[in-house]
């Protein structure tokens, strides 16, 4: 509305101003005797759009870190304990405590990262190999485990 009377013919402007500011006026007593409710603007802005299916669990992860051969070339992890890895991936100064299990990594914070995507030492799939590549690859089946992780040292 405001585009609309600073772009209109000079000589019809006045009137224009005059009558834009009445409805803006009038448009805020509405507003203000209808009411807001804040509790119905939230609600709708919380809700959380779907999300497709993780490709791949902590649980899986945990298996990957025991199988070193499947890991990024250069990186080396070692067994420090039972739920426990220490990590190094090219370029680090020197080796991180690693967990994939939320539980252990509540218990010590302090120590240790926990080794999922969002973690500023996860490897971005990018930076490991082509789009083409990690299109449609299946993680289970990189790491299928038959009788539960076993963990080993790499280089």
């Amino acid at each position: 509305m405001i585009t609309e009377v600073a772009l209109g013919r000079p000589e019809d402007r006045e009137r224009a101003r005059a009558n834009l500011v009445t409805d803006i006026a009038a448009e805020v007593e509405s507003a203000e005797q209808s009411g807001f409710d804040l509790d119905e603007v939230t609600a709708a802005d919380l809700d959380a759009p779907e999300r497709p299916p993780a490709r791949y669990d902590l649980a899986d992860l945990g298996a990957l870190l025991a199988r070193p051969d499947l890991l990024p070339p250069g990186v080396q992890t070692k067994v420090v304990g039972p739920r426990d890895w220490s990590w190094q991936a090219p370029g680090m100064p020197a080796a991180v405590r690693v967990t994939t299990d939320p539980d252990y990594y509540e218990q010590h914070p302090d120590s240790t990262e926990l080794w999922s995507p969002g973690s500023p030492i996860f490897p971005v799939p990018e930076a490991v190999a082509d789009s083409e590549e990690i299109e449609g690859v299946d993680y289970r089946s990189l790491v299928a485990v038959t009788s539960g992780p076993t963990r080993t040292t790499a280089h």
